[in-house]
């Protein structure tokens, strides 16, 4: 299981996490932390049996942004969605001038790390 967190502005949210990890008793097999225009994305991976709801709730818990969680939220019980169709986090974002047409890369992952 993956948990993915878009976490917003200048700090990982790294203490949060952990203590989110601690109290939960997640087994951690793996942590990526990428830098991101308006912040940080968390790739998490959990030896953890959990539902897809329950995924929602931990990320949420752990300072994802609380829109994208909603709309996963949303998402998941719908029933219409496979996880990897829900719980998307983008490796690069474009915008398209509607005039012109030009697409322009406005935002992209870069790796800053490897927990454990």
């Amino acid at each position: 299981m993956e948990l993915r967190l878009d976490v917003d502005g200048k700090q990982k949210g790294s203490k949060r996490i952990k203590k989110v990890i601690e109290l939960l008793g997640l087994k951690v097999r793996y942590w990526e932390i990428y830098k991101t225009n308006n912040g940080w994305h968390h790739y998490i991976g959990v030896d953890n049996k959990l539902t897809d709801l329950e995924v929602v709730l931990v990320q949420a818990l752990m300072g994802s942004d609380f829109k994208r969680e909603c709309f996963n939220y949303l998402r998941v019980k719908s029933g219409k969605f496979s996880y990897d169709d829900w719980n998307v986090l983008f490796k690069r974002k474009y915008e398209v001038d509607l005039v012109n047409g030009d697409v322009k890369l406005v935002s992209r992952e870069i790796k800053v790390g490897v927990k454990l």
